[in-house]
């Protein structure tokens, strides 16, 4: 009597899967969680409902995988990477564990001819980072006869070596990963209905984390049903201080999907009472009520209990079968001499054993829930055949400990798979041997996997690195720590790469690394620090380097220490410090001269670019920029020139020297290309984007924006995505596309959070304020404007003029007491050089215009033509058209307060002329406005009438683009476009 091969009982359970299939089947994918303690029934309940659905449904194709169990040491995306191999034929491990049932197995097999093709024609980029290609290649070819093209692509992007990562860069970026992976999925859902599981969640990875949170979230209106399984108890435990990784997920699928965990509990007593004798009625028997009645008391119902307390009865004897065939049970058994627990029931069948097959397990049991026979037989000295056998044989077949998971070759060596039957099984052997035992046994498993591996042995560096680890054997676990990371870093698996880097680091207190070794770590693990949006815990990382670098001493470690540090500090983050970074960059670069050290000369040559352009200070920024190019020319170092020339252009920019800034853009911007960084490149088409939207070529601007952002969307450059939407969206808001304009500017704010990206949460936020204001949505504004302040003065002060001028600006717009605007010092009565040449394009214009407006409410005429004609200047030096309208306005306003009239009317008439050549919607009306009460006087009625209905034709376009009901009205109630639309009217 075995009930553990056969499934009783979960009708309620396998009810409501098959509802969430069905609606999965219409169009409405679902998520659903089984959550329960260890042996509950989870897989086997898994299991039946993927059998049960296929049956059912003839086109459903159903694909899982399993997380691993390395101590938080997982390998990434291991369960993603399972289905992502069954769905393109790989199925024979799977078979072989029976995961996958023969019917299964052909469905996967018969789908190779589409899902092949959906591989290379939507998601290339996981060939080789999320999947072999080689492995890929070999099933299609197998599967398709003909040699049709997308099999010729496949064949081309197998052999392609992935570029190597740029300064840090991963290959390829998580989010990249997740969006491929999920269409690929999509795409896959309109061919068949699938069904993805993944069991053993509570291993889950942290790359597996971010990619199972994306494509939850993105399966809502396709043909998938998403299950997955986790003990609770694993899942509400606290890890160095940190909630486990599925925790969040679990709760943000349950706030916007309401109750998508289906606990799997005993159930009312009635309930588990009946999973008894159903588990007991699966074969004929004479099993009385006392007999069930015990039993259900002693277990409580627990599936797993059951089983093996039901094995241990048969085989002390206390149940047998009757000579027909039936089970009966002895009439005295004294149910208080066996274990009350199932740990205790498994122990009891361990002991059982011979003392050599005991041996056997624990050497398995080092492994994990799964292990390889080869490597059991090495660390015992056995011959392999001979553990096989006794695997297969009495501990498989007879005991049904462990079960025979199939066989593969690495190299010339076979590896013949097993895995235990249950988690607890593995893990009261592990824990039934002492540490130092342990210990040994994890060193001689390593050497082991490293023999057996030979040349592929960097397919396993997670496990090395836990079993060295494990065994206190210092210098090998470092090693395969970074190893691991490294590869976890050119799999985009940041978390996990910053994981293992931290291990390594955790390691330097039992091992002195080298020079070498511990400058690639510590620049790993503070580029993974940096990734992950930590920027301060990156900076404790480099300063720690630099500590060493002083105790050794080592000038090497302590110079890559300095520069990684003046980097960090310089680009505009929350951290960031221009001054430090300066003092850090002129004594590293001081060193790296001594030590002619050129490569590293350049690099400090252009941090020191950065931090003259960000300050305010072009010249000097120009410079810096020009040395530090000379030298990456000598050196042909093209990455480093190409990351200089970007940041030079701006500088270049800032001087008004147009040419040289354009020149050296499209310079950077096909060497980005030609090294295939496409971060790099969005940030180059972004630049020459945003020039192009200054001279007010906003149609050629827009077709380079959305180049750029989709280069940053394919690749998940959240910081690219960030920068290509705000000049989209300020280019829909120029051209009265307010929706439109909004939408793109909150993505871009979003983003640009998420990158922990200074430039989107101070200005661009403010920037969004602006636009919100400017249609009448003033307390929104005026939140979000103070918010990017108060983070300006807090992290940015670079863009704390700029936040702070849009602030006053949206005050002085709504009619506010002076009061609220007139206090904001950085808006104060005239514009110095370095407001107006501010290190962002957007700064200067938004700083001068507020202050021309605050001088024309405060009646200072001059003041105000003097903020204008300074900005009239700076924007005819950057060959800038945008704002050029608005400094004419208030030139106009300014020289009509004066008395000027005919001076007032040409300063408006050139303001029109501008915003109607660049198609300013946004500036027009107002400008049309001012214009026709300045022609009221005029005798010639019919120019004040077509001013008027110029005017009123462009806020009609503007309220015709805001869909909101509220927002509209706000806007179409502004005093000053009441007025517009009342003298329209009147002209009519």
């Amino acid at each position: 009597m075995n009930p553990s091969n056969d499934f009783v009982g979960r009708e309620r359970e396998l009810e409501r899967l098959d509802r969430l299939l069905d609606l999965a089947l219409t169009g409405q994918g679902q998520v659903c969680f089984l959550a329960g303690e260890a042996g509950s029934g989870k897989t086997a309940l898994i299991r039946e409902f993927t059998q049960r659905a296929q049956q059912k449904h003839p086109d459903l194709v159903v694909a899982g995988g399993e997380c691993n169990d390395l101590d938080g040491q997982g390998d990434p995306y291991l369960p993603f990477r399972e289905v992502l191999g069954q769905l393109t034929g790989d199925v024979e491990t799977g078979l072989a564990q029976g995961s996958i049932t023969p019917q299964t197995a052909n469905r996967l097999r018969s789908l190779i001819a589409k899902t092949g093709q959906v591989l290379v024609d939507i998601a290339p980029d996981l060939i080789n980072v999320v999947i072999p290609g080689s492995r890929v290649l070999a099933m299609a070819g197998k599967a398709v006869a003909s040699r049709v093209g997308w099999l010729e692509k496949l064949d081309h992007l197998a052999k392609k070596k992935r570029p190597e990562s740029t300064l840090g860069e991963p290959t390829l970026q998580p989010d990249r990963v997740f969006e491929e992976y999920t269409a690929f999925l999509r795409r896959v859902s309109e061919i068949h209905p699938l069904v993805i599981t993944i069991d053993d969640l509570h291993w889950l990875d942290k790359a597996s984390a971010g990619l199972l949170f994306h494509m939850g979230r993105r399966i809502a209106d396709v043909r998938i049903l998403l299950v997955g399984a986790y003990r609770q108890n694993v899942l509400a435990a606290i890890r160095d201080g940190e909630r486990h990784p599925l925790d969040p997920i679990v709760r943000e699928f349950m706030r916007y999907a309401g109750q998508v965990e289906l606990e799997l509990t005993p159930g009312s007593p009635a309930e588990a009472r009946a999973f008894v004798d159903a588990m007991l009625d699966l074969e004929p028997n004479r099993l009385d009520e006392p007999f069930r009645q015990a039993l259900f008391r002693h277990t409580e119902g627990h599936p797993l209990f059951i089983a093996e307390l039901v094995q241990a009865l048969r085989e002390r004897g206390d149940l047998f079968q009757e000579e027909g065939g039936r089970w009966v049970a002895r009439s005295t058994i004294d149910w208080d001499s066996l274990p009350h627990r199932v740990e205790g029931v498994v122990g009891e069948r361990i002991a059982r054993l011979e003392q050599s097959e005991q041996q056997l397990l624990k050497a398995a049991s080092i492994e994990g829930d799964t292990f390889t026979a080869e490597v059991v037989a090495r660390v015992l000295s056995e011959e392999p055949r001979q553990v096989v056998g006794a695997l297969s044989g009495n501990l498989g077949r007879e005991q049904g400990l462990v079960s025979g998971t199939g066989s593969r070759r690495v190299g010339q060596q076979r590896l013949s798979s097993y895995a235990f039957r249950h988690h607890l099984v593995q893990q009261y052997l592990y824990q039934s041997m002492d540490a130092a035992q342990r210990a040994y046994y994890h060193e001689d498993v390593a050497k082991a996997l490293v023999e057996m591996y030979g040349e592929q042995a960097g397919d396993i560096v997670g496990q090395l690195a836990w079993h060295y680890r494990e065994a206190e054997v210092a210098d090998l676990a470092f090693k395969y720590s970074v190893m691991a990371g490294d590869r976890a870093s050119s799999l985009s698996a940041n978390a996990d790469a910053l994981t293992h880097y931290t291990s390594a680091h955790e390691l330097l207190t039992l091992y002195e690394a080298g020079s070498d070794e511990l400058i690639h770590l510590y620049g790993q693990r503070g580029r993974a620090l940096e990734l992950s949006g930590q920027p301060h815990q990156a900076l404790e990382n480099y300063t720690e380097m630099e500590d060493v670098g002083r105790r050794r001493p080592d000038p090497r470690l302590f110079l890559a220490s300095l520069t990684a540090q003046s980097v960090l500090l310089a680009v505009p983050t929350v951290i960031q410090n221009p001054d430090k970074s300066r003092r850090l960059a002129e004594q590293a670069l001081d060193l790296a001269r001594d030590a002619g050290d050129r490569a590293t000369e350049a690099r400090l040559l252009w941090v020191l670019l950065m931090i003259q352009r960000f300050t305010g200070h072009p010249r000097e920024a120009v410079a810096y920029g020009e040395e530090s190019l000379a030298r990456a020319r000598e050196l042909e170092s093209r990455e480093q020139l190409a990351y200089t020339l970007l940041d030079l252009s701006r500088a270049y920019l800032m001087l008004g020297e147009m040419e040289q800034a354009t020149s050296a853009l499209e310079e950077a911007s096909h060497l980005w290309g030609e090294l295939g960084n496409q971060p790099m490149l969005a940030n180059a088409l972004g630049g020459i984007a945003e020039q192009r939207f200054f001279a007010g070529e906003f149609d050629e601007a827009k077709g380079l924006a959305e180049e750029s952002l989709q280069v940053s969307r394919r690749i998940g450059n959240l910081s690219g995505v960030s920068f290509g939407q705000v000049v989209l969206g300020l280019i829909l808001f120029e051209q009265g596309n307010i929706d439109q304009a909004i939408a793109a500017l909150r993505e871009s704010v979003e983003a640009g959070e998420q990158a922990g990206n200074a430039f989107a949460i101070t200005g661009i936020r403010a920037e969004l304020a602006w636009a919100l204001g400017c249609v009448g949505a003033f307390e929104e504004a005026r939140s979000l404007a103070k918010q990017a302040l108060d983070e300006a003065e807090r992290s940015s002060p670079t863009n704390r003029d700029w936040s702070a001028a849009l602030l006053a600006r949206i005050h002085m717009l709504a009619g506010d007491p002076p009061s609220t605007w007139s206090s904001i010092p950085q808006t104060d009565l005239g514009v110095t050089d370095e407001q107006i040449n501010h290190p962002t394009m957007f700064g200067g214009p938004a700083i001068a215009l507020a202050a021309g407006e605050r001088a024309l409410l405060q009646g200072n005429s001059t003041q105000a033509l003097e903020s204008a004609e300074k900005l009239i200047a700076h924007l005819g030096k950057m060959r800038s058209r945008l704002h050029l309208a608005d400094a004419l306005q208030i030139r106009g306003k300014a020289l009509q307060a004066q008395g000027k009239t005919e001076e007032a009317r040409r300063a408006l008439q050139e303001a029109r002329e501008v915003a109607e050549a660049i198609g300013s919607r946004r500036v027009l009306w107002s400008i049309c406005a001012n214009l026709a009460d300045l022609e009221a006087t005029n005798a010639d009625d019919s120019v004040n009438a077509n001013l008027r209905k110029q005017s009123r034709e462009a806020v009609e376009y503007l309220a015709d683009h805001i869909v909101d009901p509220e927002r509209r009205s706000a806007f179409q109630h502004l005093p000053t476009v009441e007025a517009v639309l009342a003298k329209a009217s009147g002209d009519g």
